[in-house]
């Protein structure tokens, strides 16, 4: 018998956080032009350290000010960077793990840092039965923009839910519940819930 001390436990880290209206989800992708000084230091120092950032729904205020924003995020890797005219960067960024915001403050130039715990993410399971819809769905879309995905993959549950529930075409609010979810058959299970509304399942 295992005892709790062989559970995986969750890490805390400080990361900078930056609130948008968007929710990222675990490796999706994201491009972003950077102006503001706050978060070009961030990206910069990301770069430097190579360390991730947060991403975090907006829930009060604006991405231009002060934004209080949700507790459920994601990491986010610069897997990509150029120089763009006015002083702009444009960065890629992947989406790593979700985490759970313990607490936050404002630096002096306005960046907000944070102190996250990490969300474990659920284990390699298979596809349920009953839901081979979504799967084809999913598959459709990405061969029509050939995006590249594997087998195994498409046999993920956790992995499709996330790829699925990114493009959906719902409000933020909706597509941060699911992105809250840890049980990715339950995340599934909302998915076919939302896309019967506009889709013949």
């Amino acid at each position: 018998m295992s005892s709790n001390s062989d559970q995986p436990k969750n890490t805390t880290v400080q990361i900078p956080i930056f609130p948008l209206n968007l929710v990222l989800f675990p490796q999706g992708q994201l491009s972003l032009r950077i102006f503001e000084p706050r978060y070009l230091r961030m990206v910069s120092e990301c770069l430097k350290n190579k360390t991730d950032f947060g991403i975090c729904l907006i829930s009060k205020g604006k991405e231009v000010g002060t934004a209080e924003v949700v507790r459920i995020g994601t990491t986010a890797k610069i897997v990509d960077w150029q120089q763009l005219p006015r002083g702009m960067l444009g960065i890629v960024a992947v989406g790593q793990e979700r985490f759970n915001l313990l607490s936050s403050w404002i630096e002096a130039d306005g960046l907000k840092q944070g102190v996250i715990e990490s969300v474990q993410a659920a284990p390699l399971a298979e596809f349920p039965e009953g839901y081979n819809a979504l799967q084809e769905f999913l598959q459709s879309w990405m061969d029509k923009a050939k995006e590249p995905h594997s087998e195994e993959l498409m046999r993920d549950s956790e992995w499709v839910g996330m790829r699925l529930a990114e493009r959906l075409p719902i409000d933020l609010i909706a597509k941060q519940q699911l992105l809250e979810l840890d049980d990715p058959v339950e995340r599934l299970e909302q998915i076919y819930w939302h896309m019967k509304k506009f889709l013949k399942l």
